[in-house]
C-alpha cells in the first residue's frame, strides 16, 4: 500500500546515505590519496645545475601515473621553457640517462645534458 511516509523515509534514508558518502569522502579518502600520492617532486637539471625543482600535487601525480599518456604531456611542459627534447622521454630517455623516476623517494629526475642533439638537417637546394 502506498503511502507518503514511505516516500518521505525513502528520501530521508537517501539523504542520509550521501551525507555519509561525502563525510567519508573528506576524512578518510583524501588523507588517504595525500598519504599515498604525495610527496612527488620533478627536479630538472643541466650542467650540474637545477633549473627547476617543483612538488607534483597528489591529484595530479594519481593522474599521471593512471593515465600514462598525460604523463609525457605534463613533463614536456615542464621542460619546454629550458630546452627542445630530441628523443622520446618516456622510451628512450631511462636509457640515455636523461630520465629517471624512483617511486621510492618520490622524485622524477631529468638530467638535461643527456638529451641527445638534434639530426642535423640536408642541406635545401637553391632554386
Amino acid at each position: 500500500m502506498f503511502t507518503w511516509d514511505v516516500v518521505r523515509d525513502g528520501i530521508t534514508q537517501n539523504f542520509v546515505w550521501v551525507v555519509i558518502g561525502i563525510i567519508f569522502v573528506q576524512i578518510i579518502q583524501k588523507p588517504w590519496d595525500n598519504f599515498r600520492h604525495g610527496g612527488w617532486q620533478v627536479v630538472i637539471s643541466k650542467n650540474g645545475k637545477t633549473l627547476l625543482q617543483k612538488k607534483i600535487s597528489p591529484a595530479k601525480i594519481k593522474h599521471i601515473r593512471n593515465v600514462p599518456e598525460d604523463k609525457l604531456v605534463f613533463l614536456k611542459g615542464l621542460i619546454a621553457p629550458f630546452e627542445m627534447l630530441n628523443c622520446d622521454l618516456l622510451e628512450d630517455g631511462p636509457k640515455l640517462g636523461l630520465y629517471k623516476e624512483s617511486a621510492r623517494e618520490k622524485k622524477i629526475v631529468i638530467n638535461l645534458d643527456y638529451n641527445p642533439q638534434p639530426p642535423k638537417q640536408p642541406k635545401r637546394a637553391k632554386l
